[in-house]
């Protein structure tokens, strides 16, 4: 499951000369997910591309993409989602989880941000609780507080670099992170409401919609 979570770089030469942005993890059949802020990021370099069985997988545009830098008040949604579609086929990939999920449920989680001082290492797999299972709040300002029902939130605080990565367990992916407390940050002060989760439910309506407009 782990050698399916990918990061994610930004190439502004060859391929030696990259930088990560994010995360991304790999679904069945062949369809890369990430964090659509971390596609928006890419764009600052000449191309985007993933590691993936230690070949370099450069990124064309991708088939859905939707990020709303900026949110209102009247926001219920949180449009941070990308999808790629990769050359090949990768039937031991990655699946998605719908089902519901509840307070203080315990999943895994692997992203590229910084743990402990370094990279993290395809050992450390980390243990993640859910605090809010029905939906998450999101702080655009210090004084405001928005509500998102795509999303639930994890209570804990996650690093630069694990945006796009999936929250897990046997059973598959049950979400993907999208925002959590600012680089450098602490859990003081950072997002009081911690780690921001894409619910899978989400995730595969956007891959309805995608096999609806290829047919």
């Amino acid at each position: 499951m782990i050698d399916f979570i990918l990061p994610f770089y930004g190439f502004n030469g060859t391929e030696v000369e990259k930088e990560l942005i994010g995360s991304a993890f790999l679904m069945r059949p062949n369809f890369l997910i990430t964090a659509g802020h971390v596609v928006y990021d890419g764009q600052s370099f000449k191309s985007v591309g993933i590691l993936l069985k230690n070949k370099i997988f450069q990124l064309a545009k991708p088939i859905f993409y939707e990020y709303h830098q900026e949110y209102i008040k009247t926001d219920t949604i949180c449009y941070d989602l990308s999808i790629y579609s990769i050359k090949g086929n990768f039937p031991d990939a990655l699946i998605l989880d719908v089902r519901q999920l509840h307070r203080n449920e315990k999943f895994s989680f692997f992203g590229y941000g910084e743990f402990n001082g370094h990279t993290r290492e395809k050992s450390e797999i980390s243990e993640v609780t859910i605090s809010i299972a029905d939906s998450a709040f999101i702080k655009p300002s210090p004084s405001q507080s928005i509500s998102v029902n795509n999303c639930f939130g994890i209570t804990d605080f996650l690093n630069t670099g694990d945006s796009g990565a999936p929250i897990f367990d046997d059973k598959g992916v049950k979400g993907m992170i999208i925002r959590g407390f600012p680089k450098n940050g602490t859990k003081k002060n950072g997002d009081p409401h911690g780690t921001i989760i894409l619910k899978s439910i989400y995730i595969q309506s956007a891959l309805d919609s995608i096999s609806k407009e290829l047919k």
